[in-house]
């Protein structure tokens, strides 16, 4: 303490513990004069403790860089008091309950705050918001602390301290045209207006107006009109190709079978371009207000898919004229395909999908509905419609959208109970590292493929503060601050 603490003490005082204060630094905890403080050290106060710049930056990386996993960034901090010599390591909190107040001022700060901004503005540059694709899951709001899981009785989930008309139940996430993670945010259900709302809260109204076509797995009238109302520039929706196959291998244990690969390959039908068709080649746009009737023959082989009344030879001689990379270009020859894959694999399509009281077949049956079937196709008419430089990389339907999911769960698979804000505050801090992510790789492209994680580390490598914006933050703690555009930058 004689060598860190500046000025030093009087020798005269006994009462030591009342001139001195913890400090978080780059290199560890240390101990200073409570008199230096603001003056000769700048650092910023979250209860009883100290951190100062270095500290700042370190800890943000680590954050970033690990998911917003707090104790995985433990290990890495007591290394670098290691290597520094630091003998104060112990002085680390040992509970996430000290730590999170501390992460909580860090991204409240002027320079974290002012990231997402500067990101979704380089995002509408690009025209990123252009054709996006929403999609919820349920497992990580399971966890929240406060609110009764959503299989229980109607009493016992308006008994809990959040009712069930405040519980959030999903985390609805929102991806770009080219994979972006344009938000990730809690929501209380999947309704359209919910949804609607989401949008307008994390998109902001530029962003918005840019929007012109959504994928989501779950199309309909009433959800179109309310993000009509929330993005103007909206053209329509269209309906997400693989979930089909996801709900048909839901029947299978979550498995990859012979019928499912069928499937998959004539799903993938449905996303290919023609360079000698237009977006018209299929009509108009689908909005679910008025829809073609089934005619003769899609009605006949619709009722096929209940009951196959032709050879397996002649269903095998249907899937093997499947082109993948031509698109599908009538109703019937659709729904023909989806007939011969159910014929061939009867076994399969007779088992009940995992949730419901549903077989595979029947499934497949009201997917061939004129409705479904013509929300499917906008996929053919938007990527038809979109320039070859705006489709390059859109992704097909809401897969994107279920790979992030399954990040998000292996992210918070150890997380048995959870405050709101905690995940509120988690799902802020994995945004922002999936936006760096992107940015990077599209604004500095590499020579070869790299981790996501080798590109994150070189993005969180710059420095944040410089000594006036640390000296201002630090001065004005507590005060309101406006975020400012910050430059983005990647260390090569």
């Amino acid at each position: 303490m004689r060598e860190n603490v500046c000025p030093a003490l009087s020798h005269k005082n006994n009462e030591v513990d009342r001139h001195v204060r913890l400090l978080f630094t780059a290199t560890g905890p240390t101990y200073v004069n409570a008199a230096a403080l603001g003056i000769s050290v700048l650092a910023r106060r979250v209860r009883n403790v100290y951190y100062d710049k270095g500290f700042a930056e370190v800890f943000y990386r680590e954050l970033v860089l690990h998911h917003a996993n707090v104790k995985s960034t433990w290990g890495r901090l007591h290394l670098r008091c290691l290597e520094s010599g630091n003998e104060l390591g112990n002085l680390f909190p040992t509970h996430t309950r000290h730590w999170w107040p501390i992460v909580e001022d860090i991204f409240a700060s002027t320079a974290v705050g002012s990231l997402p901004a500067t990101l979704q503005l380089a995002f509408h540059d690009t025209s990123e918001y252009t054709c996006i694709s929403i999609d919820a899951t349920l497992k990580v709001a399971m966890s929240i602390k406060g609110q009764a899981s959503y299989r229980a009785s109607k009493r016992l989930r308006n008994e809990a301290c959040f009712g069930d008309d405040e519980a959030l139940r999903r985390v609805l996430t929102v991806r770009g045209q080219t994979g972006a993670v344009l938000a990730i945010q809690l929501i209380k259900g999947e309704d359209a207006q919910e949804v609607a709302g989401c949008l307008e809260q994390c998109l902001p109204h530029s962003s918005r107006l840019q929007v012109l076509y959504i994928m989501s797995d779950s199309p309909s009238v009433k959800l179109l009109q309310a993000l009509q109302r929330a993005c103007p520039n909206l053209k329509g929706l269209a309906l997400d190709p693989i979930h089909l196959a996801i709900v048909y291998e839901y029947g299978q244990w979550r498995k990859r079978t012979a019928g499912s690969k069928q499937l998959r390959t004539l799903l993938s039908k449905v996303v290919q371009h023609d360079p000698s068709r237009g977006a018209l080649s299929w009509g108009p746009l689908f909005d679910g207000q008025e829809t073609a009737p089934l005619t003769r023959q899609e009605e006949k082989w619709r009722q096929e898919i209940l009951e196959w009344a032709h050879t397996n030879v002649y269903a095998q001689r249907v899937l093997q004229r499947l082109d993948p990379s031509v698109p599908v270009l009538t109703r019937v020859s659709f729904i023909e395909a989806v007939a011969a894959v159910c014929a061939l694999h009867s076994q399969e399509v007779e088992r009940k999908v995992t949730g419901t009281s549903k077989s595979v077949r029947q499934v497949l049956w009201s997917a061939c509905s004129p409705q479904r079937l013509e929300w499917l196709f906008n996929n053919q008419r938007v990527r038809h419609a979109l320039s070859p430089l705006q489709r390059a990389l859109l992704p097909s339907g809401t897969t994107s959208n279920e790979a992030l999911h399954s990040e998000i769960n292996s992210w918070t698979r150890s997380t048995h109970e959870v405050h709101r804000s905690t995940l509120k505050l988690k799902l802020r801090i994995v945004t922002l590292g999936k936006q760096l992510v992107h940015h990077i790789a599209t604004c500095y492209p590499l020579a070869r493929q790299t981790a996501d994680g080798v590109v994150l580390a070189r993005g969180v490598g710059a420095p944040l503060w410089n000594d006036e914006s640390w000296k201002a933050d630090s001065s004005r703690q507590g005060e309101p601050t406006l975020h400012s555009r910050t430059v983005l930058c990647c260390n090569p």
